[in-house]
């Protein structure tokens, strides 16, 4: 009996140490909100202020994983979206249902977003959770122009 009290013990332990390592949990900090929230109203001096107190983590996400270079790409912020890139922003950090900000960019036919996140390294390949590229996404739905844009941009 105590050897499998032993066992549930370890396997327990085991599981912490797994979902700690797998499931995100969201930054609810004032600065990471406001820093979203900032992205998402595409105010670049607020932006600014909060990245460079210090106390904004630039990648950290909502609920959704969304985090503020995802906000600035689906609201077409091309500005603050520049500054977020220059500061260190991932910009390969994928939401929880695996979208980045550049396949929710191109979702939203933001062209000018997609050519600087593109540009700036943003690797077009990343499959979201369905196993779906950007380039898939933006084929299936007839988006032509987006398309070519993906593939000159390096997509496959």
């Amino acid at each position: 009996m105590k050897k499998t009290y032993t066992y549930i013990f370890l396997f327990l332990v085991l599981l912490v140490f797994f979902l700690q390592g797998c499931v995100s949990t969201p930054d609810t900090s004032d600065s990471a909100i406001a820093l979203r929230r900032a992205a998402y109203d595409g105010d670049q001096d607020e932006t600014a202020r909060l990245i460079g107190s210090g106390g904004a983590k630039l990648d950290s996400g909502d609920n959704e994983g969304w985090t503020a270079l995802i906000y600035a790409a689906v609201e077409g912020h091309v500005g603050l979206l520049s500054r977020l890139i220059t500061s260190g922003a991932d910009i390969n950090r994928q939401a929880k249902n695996g979208d980045t900000a550049l396949s929710l960019a191109a979702l939203k036919q933001h062209g000018e977003i997609v050519k600087e996140l593109l540009s700036a390294g943003a690797d077009p390949d990343i499959e979201n959770k369905k196993g779906n590229t950007v380039l898939m996404q933006q084929a299936g739905m007839g988006q032509a122009d987006m398309v070519e844009l993906l593939v000159n941009g390096g997509a496959e």
